[in-house]
């Protein structure tokens, strides 16, 4: 809620180009692929279940990284094997949201309450940069013989959609239709909508994220 009116969320979907563990010398790094997360609006957590299949190792460094998936220039090869890929979560996307911007990386539908006004109902792509980089204390063993612990990253959906003067922003004025009229979309770009990364022997408890901005 802000002071121009309340924001209620029904959906987030994001596209992760890249979830990346690090260690101590080039033999203890694992990245994973791009993939299409339904962000839960109860709890805002990203469980990353991908860190067991990690290689044996000690991690000290996770990197979770939201964008588009734009194809570079450089290589013809991994060129051909990006645009494969970037199809492949497009139609995944698709499949939830039939009018997914090729250069999305985030949705988010809901209302739009104004002080004193009506719902205003949206769907609003993004051209979203978020980006996660966190020291893991105590590291993430990997051992051969044992499951490692599980990562969850626990997202602040609160912060993405703040406004100047503890307002909140009005989607309902950027929803699919003005991507239509202008073949734009709003861009989120930023490095600290996030509350929290934690492992599952962690011994503190964190809020669950109301849904209501």
């Amino acid at each position: 809620m802000g002071q121009n009116g309340t924001l209620q969320l029904t959906d987030i979907r994001l596209i992760v180009s890249e979830t990346e563990l690090e260690g101590r010398g080039e033999e203890t790094e694992f990245e994973t692929g791009a993939s299409v997360l339904d962000l839960s609006l109860d709890t805002s957590q990203v469980s990353l279940s991908s860190a067991q299949r990690a290689p044996t190792g000690s991690y000290t460094t996770l990197e979770f990284e939201v964008e588009n998936l734009e194809v570079e220039d450089d290589d013809p090869g991994e060129e051909e094997d990006e645009g494969q890929n970037f199809d492949a979560i497009l139609t995944e996307a698709r499949d939830a949201y039939s009018n997914w911007p090729r250069q999305a990386s985030m949705v988010a539908t809901g209302t739009f309450v104004p002080n004193g006004g009506s719902p205003q109902s949206f769907t609003t792509f993004f051209d979203a940069e978020i980006e996660v980089e966190r020291t893991l204390n105590p590291p993430l063993q990997v051992t051969q013989d044992g499951t490692p612990r599980s990562l969850t990253i626990q997202l602040n959906p609160s912060r993405w959609f703040q406004d100047s003067g503890n307002k909140v922003r009005d989607l309902s004025q950027v929803d699919y239709a003005y991507y239509q009229e202008t073949g734009r979309l709003p861009s989120l770009e930023f490095e600290n909508g996030v509350a929290d990364v934690d492992s599952d022997d962690d011994d503190d408890d964190d809020d669950d994220d109301d849904d209501d901005y």
